[in-house]
């Protein structure tokens, strides 16, 4: 359980959670994160939740309210004021929210949260880059206001006490927030190998983490892919979208440069589905799966299947660190150089 007795009872007798992250973009390990989040809310506490995202979330409809992010910080502040004057406390929903290249910990929504006089969690968080200063003053001003901060592995617990001058009693470590469910998940749909087999591509758009030139790097993922294709004596590739909004411009190349590798030996999919359900049964189905994304690794170790993850960010060495699972083989950085 990642909500934890501590965090239990902080939110005690509250009116209500606000839940911030990056929802709305289809992406699978964070909508994971959040109907996780969301269903041990549920049964833990029973109080009013509420959810702001950068888009409507289909599968949220008539079960939570979502509101959406606007294009001007004028009319966002209103919807964060709107939902927080129903809410005792603003929940930040897993995920490495402190890093140079992606997110910055909700830094303008949190301080007005606390602005407001309302207490901040984050809940199964992950630490990952922080070499930019800015970056760093500001994991220092959030990690020292927010009221409670739990870490989802051993590294990002160390990196937040360092950066947590005072009271660093309210850092607990706990496990991701998807680990619970992806057990459940599969114990209830149980293991779906698909005839003939698979490998399943789930690769991410690394531009943001100094990919210099994308043709060329895709051939070399390209050539990683179709050996292992060899290694596990398959002739069928499965292209899917971790995130549904970033990563299909980068599969239609992918796709294209397979497909000429490969030649009429490999047979080359490209699977457009959204929503994280169908994403999780073309996971299940796999034979085998190659990653640049966490939770597609998390993923291929509670469903028992070999993987190969691209170690592109501290989090996928993190995990498979912790794990220690023999079907978890990390690639290393080098092997597939960005550059």
């Amino acid at each position: 359980m990642t909500l934890t007795e501590a965090l239990k009872n902080d939110l005690n007798g509250s009116c209500g959670v606000t839940i911030l992250g990056y929802f709305g973009g289809d992406n699978l390990g964070d909508d994971i994160m959040l109907r996780a989040l969301i269903d041990e809310l549920n049964q833990s506490c029973g109080m009013p939740i509420r959810v702001v995202a950068y888009a409507p979330i289909s599968w949220l409809e008539g079960e939570v309210p979502v509101d959406v992010w606007k294009n001007n910080w004028t009319d966002n502040y209103e919807i964060l004021r709107a939902n927080l004057e129903k809410s005792s406390h603003l929940l930040w929903g897993g995920g490495t929210c402190f890093t140079d290249e992606d997110l910055d910990g909700g830094y303008k929504q949190v301080l007005f949260a606390k602005k407001l006089g309302k207490k901040v969690a984050y809940v199964g968080v992950g630490v990952g880059n922080l070499k930019k200063l800015e970056r760093q003053v500001k994991t220092l001003i959030l990690i020292n206001r927010a009221d409670y901060l739990s870490l989802r592995d051993a590294v990002s617990y160390q990196r937040a006490r360092r950066f947590c001058v005072w009271n660093s009693r309210k850092l607990e470590q706990v496990e991701d927030l998807s680990y619970g469910f992806l057990q459940q998940w599969y114990c209830d749909h149980g293991p779906q190998v698909a005839d003939p087999g698979y490998l399943l591509v789930a690769w991410r758009n690394l531009t943001a983490y100094g990919v210099s030139d994308r043709t060329q790097f895709l051939t070399k993922v390209s050539d990683y892919i179709l050996k292992r294709c060899q290694d596990h004596q398959l002739t069928r590739i499965l292209l899917i979208d971790t995130d549904s909004q970033i990563d299909p411009e980068m599969n239609q190349e992918l796709l294209i440069q397979l497909q000429q590798l490969g030649g009429e030996l490999i047979q080359v999919e490209y699977d457009p589905t959204i929503h994280y359900t169908e994403k999780l049964k073309r996971i299940a189905a796999s034979s085998a799966m190659i990653t640049s994304r966490l939770h597609v690794a998390v993923a291929a170790h509670f469903f028992g299947k070999p993987c190969y993850a691209y170690n592109y960010s501290p989090k996928i060495g993190y995990f498979i660190d912790e794990v220690k699972n023999p079907k978890l083989t990390l690639i290393p950085i080098e092997q597939l150089p960005m550059g």
